[in-house]
């Protein structure tokens, strides 16, 4: 529980149970790895104010990874004061002591007829940036956590042209999609590649300025999870930051969601 500063200079790594708290962590490089959560969960239901903070040590961005590991649905919610990339992929670099991040299916992964779903499923993630914020290729040019995903900047996102998937179930929920929000989305290098699960979308506050290919988690006839293009199904323009805020205040946040398919590849 951080009340104050934790100051690591040019690098910060955090491990513990449970990462809480509304002090400053600085680094120019921050790792945060846990099984548990990772977030100041003190305004209710206002989920973008419930984030820890992030600053550079002695740059002027910051180099975030993150490695959950939990055997249970996990919160991760940050926020970077400033610029930064952001990495979670499926697989660290050889030799590497770290836990796996807890896996997801990729396009074209099969789970086999009769293996359940994974019990760390169904938890909840959110990067904020005042500043721009990109998406790591890291070692495995993917992006992946098991649940609903809010990727926000104040500046330009860009999501690189990694592989981003959050594919663990065939039985989507409400908040288990995808949120892209900033005032410009772009994909350095190529297309943006999201697989999400059955009944989620991939909403976009903007159009963004790459093509957008998308696939989802679906049940096979014989009982396999299968992941299946989804570019005229999936792809929605809303912003979560509305709807999350509509919410949180007891509005009806339903009546905001622009349900019109956007088919952006």
């Amino acid at each position: 529980m951080n009340g104050g500063v934790v100051d690591g200079g040019s690098s910060l790594q955090l491990l513990g149970a449970s990462i809480n708290g509304g002090g400053a962590f600085k680094g120019d490089s921050i790792e945060i790895r846990t099984f548990g959560n990772a977030n100041n969960p003190v305004n209710a239901a206002f989920y973008l104010k419930n984030s820890l903070q992030l600053f550079p040590g002695t740059g002027n961005s910051i180099a975030l990874t993150l490695n959950g590991y939990g055997a249970t649905p996990q919160v991760f919610n940050v926020m970077i004061n400033g610029s930064g990339t952001v990495a979670m992929p499926s697989a660290w670099a050889a030799g590497s002591a770290w836990p796996m991040n807890n896996a997801v299916l990729g396009p074209g992964g099969v789970r086999a007829p009769g293996m359940p779903e994974p019990a760390y499923g169904g938890g909840s993630l959110i990067v904020q940036a005042t500043g721009s914020l990109s998406v790591s290729k890291g070692q495995t040019n993917d992006f992946v956590f098991p649940g609903g995903i809010v990727l926000k900047a104040g500046g330009t996102l860009d999501i690189n042209s990694v592989n981003v998937s959050n594919a663990w179930t065939t039985s989507g929920k409400v908040y288990q999609g995808f949120f892209f929000e900033a005032p410009s989305i772009i994909s350095t290098g190529g297309n943006i590649p999201v697989l999400t699960n059955d009944l989620n979308w991939v909403n976009f506050s903007v159009k963004p300025t790459a093509p957008v290919r998308t696939w989802q988690l679906v049940r096979a006839s014989d009982g396999s999870a299968i992941s299946l293009a989804a570019d005229s199904i999936v792809p929605h323009l809303n912003t979560y930051s509305t709807m999350i805020n509509a919410a949180a205040s007891g509005k009806c946040w339903v009546c905001l969601i622009n349900q019109s398919v956007v088919n952006l590849y």
